[in-house]
């Protein structure tokens, strides 16, 4: 068994994510209510970070669209748990040549199309597209990404060593205002890591299992080698980087409590059920299930065949996530949604108990 935890690693991974802080905002899901989003758009930590880098703005969202951010690209392709500090992963990100910026954004959009975990075949096709101009355009205009993200895309490919000269003088400006900022959390960051790996010791992957109250499968995880950081800002989500070659956890500092909390909530079966009723009384939710179900994979797809934007897909698939309608599952080397059937089953069956509803004759008794 080996389990490790990558301190040093962990900054970077929240120094490359930093940026996307500031653009939590409403207005990229104008179409929906973000109940989830709420507490952190009224966090003072959030504000206070979004008025550091407000003068950063329109250069961060250059390079962290919506739906592709290019600091995961690099994340992908180049593995942060190599490195010690965030300086000598700028200065790999420095050596880099036309060629190797360019397969690291088409080996980010085949991962992404095909739901893959890392795939030596698809590096290989990445590395071949990225010799050809013609394909590397055909690859980005056949995607399912959105026409701005595309855009900025053909720039980058256009001229890749100036493009990244202009994102890491950004990273450089931000480093900064991210070190003041992430002092503050650094023991806690070591702390929460250390604990991890202590449950992983004693307990296995069931350990972790546990604590996130089932969110992560078993199947999703390697039970021999276990990876992780710790993010110090997305103190709340539970990511696996599965595509790198490296495949490591981002645990988020409080998912924790957080998955505590929903744990408690879980085992009042009144609360689950009526949850589980109130998003499928959403139409577009409700809609956005059923072609997961009969199959679509892609959201662009899903965009299309209910008529909203792809950021409404994505925000009503996060909600069939978190109240455990669908989950995350590993086949042949791709990352599905399910659906939760034996939870879906049970709601069903405590429904019509609770309604005296009889079984032998589908009656209201």
């Amino acid at each position: 068994m080996k389990y490790e935890f990558y301190y040093e690693s962990s900054k970077i991974y929240d120094f490359l994510n930093f940026p996307k802080l500031s653009l939590y905002t409403k207005k990229d899901f104008d179409d929906c209510n973000l109940e989830l989003l709420e507490d952190a758009l009224e966090s003072n930590l959030i504000l206070n970070i979004q008025n550091q880098l407000e003068k950063y703005k329109k250069d961060i969202e250059k390079f962290y669209m919506n739906d592709f951010p290019f600091s995961l690209c690099l994340i992908k392709t180049y593995d942060i748990l190599n490195y010690k500090n965030i300086d000598d992963y700028i200065k790999l990100l420095e050596s880099l040549n036309d060629n190797q910026i360019v397969t690291s954004l088409i080996y980010h959009i085949l991962i992404s199309e095909n739901q893959s975990y890392y795939d030596e075949k698809l590096m290989a096709s990445a590395l071949d597209i990225s010799q050809d101009k013609n394909s590397v355009i055909e690859v980005i205009n056949s995607s399912s990404l959105n026409g701005e993200t595309k855009w900025n895309l053909f720039c980058i490919v256009q001229e890749p060593i100036k493009k990244l000269k202009s994102y890491i003088n950004l990273m450089r400006n931000i480093e900064p205002i991210f070190n003041e900022f992430y002092k503050q959390y650094e023991a806690n960051v070591k702390t929460c890591g250390e604990r991890l790996i202590e449950i992983l010791e004693t307990q296995g992957i069931d350990g972790l299992i546990s604590i996130t109250n089932g969110v992560l499968g078993k199947n999703l995880l390697d039970k021999n080698e276990i990876n992780l950081v710790v993010s110090a800002f997305f103190k709340y989500q539970i990511c696996l980087i599965g595509s790198s070659k490296i495949p490591y956890l981002a645990w988020g500092l409080n998912s924790e409590e957080i998955c505590k909390k929903l744990k408690e909530e879980d085992e009042n079966k009144l609360k689950q059920r009526i949850a589980i009723f109130k998003n499928l009384g959403d139409e577009t939710r409700y809609k956005v299930l059923i072609h997961i179900i009969n199959g679509t994979k892609s959201l662009k797809e899903i965009s299309e065949k209910t008529n909203v934007s792809i950021n409404t897909v994505s925000y009503h698939v996060k909600n069939l996530l978190a109240c455990d309608i669908i989950k995350l599952n590993k086949i042949n080397n791709s990352l599905v949604y399910e659906l939760n059937t034996e939870l879906l089953q049970d709601s069903i069956d405590s429904l019509k108990l609770d309604l005296n509803f009889s079984t032998e004759n589908n009656t209201l008794k």
